[in-house]
């Protein structure tokens, strides 16, 4: 089943909760990061007043999601993200959280063989960081890719000073995509586009021709929200550049997309 990480939650050296570090984890990152980033974008489009009220609502339904102990697994990553990051405005926050979504989710098994070299040394306990990085240079236990990039990220930060450490912030909020590339480039990690994109579609070509494919336009759809999503988010891209599946109503009815 590969490796399981547990995050511990302590106050005053007890431990008050724990939640598992998982795909789910990373899948709701990112929905939940898109489904805010659409809501807050939608609101340019009320009047002033209103615009600003919605905003406020916004933020506070996120806070209010943020803790709720009851949804920790769904929502640890935005947590760590704004614990270790706390300059980053709501709009920002959430762009960056979508981007390393997306990261953890694309990058090919290749650069992750690579980003656990960098990965195995931050572990204290040596024996669980070769475990981890075993299963990352199978292209398993992907989570740990968004966990670790926030934590080095944090950490190259606190290192910097003055103008050093405003510049890392600034590019994070221009472009988190760029960021995040340009991150782990700079710990000696070649992320190569390419690459990932032919892993990709051979997995992609595998599973359609697999008999075992029953959501086939589901999985062909997949391809092309991918390449629309590179550098983008999906929260802030039109609908209608996205292959979505037709929603169908309480009563029946589909709203075809």
């Amino acid at each position: 089943y590969g490796v399981v990480c547990l995050l511990f939650y302590s106050r005053g050296g007890e431990v008050v909760h724990q939640a598992p570090i998982s795909m789910l984890s990373v899948l709701e990152a990112n929905a939940t990061a898109n489904e805010y980033l659409r809501r807050l974008s939608d609101a340019d489009y009320l009047e002033a007043s209103v615009a600003q009220v919605e905003v406020c609502e916004i933020e506070r339904e996120v806070l209010s999601l943020l803790r709720d102990s009851s949804l920790t697994e769904y929502t640890l990553l935005i947590t760590l993200t704004k614990t270790h990051f706390p300059e980053l405005p709501l709009w920002c926050l959430l762009k960056f959280v979508s981007a390393l979504s997306r990261f953890t989710l694309d990058v090919g098994a290749m650069c992750m063989s690579s980003m656990a070299d960098v990965i195995e040394d931050t572990f204290s306990a040596a024996l669980l960081g070769n475990w981890v990085c075993v299963d990352l240079r199978r292209g398993g236990s992907r989570p740990i890719i968004f966990l670790k990039t926030i934590l080095l990220m944090y950490s190259s930060l606190s290192d910097m000073e003055g103008k050093a450490q405003s510049d890392f912030i600034e590019t994070i909020i221009d472009n988190p995509f760029e960021a995040i590339v340009n991150f782990w480039q700079g710990m000696g990690v070649e992320v190569l586009q390419a690459l990932s994109d032919s892993e990709y579609d051979c997995y992609h070509k595998s599973v359609l021709d697999s008999e075992s494919c029953i959501d086939y336009e589901i999985v062909r759809s997949g391809k092309s929200n991918r390449d629309v999503l590179k550098n983008s988010h999906a929260g802030l891209t039109p609908f209608g550049e996205l292959a979505l599946v037709d929603p169908i109503t309480e009563d029946g009815s589909v709203i075809s997309m």
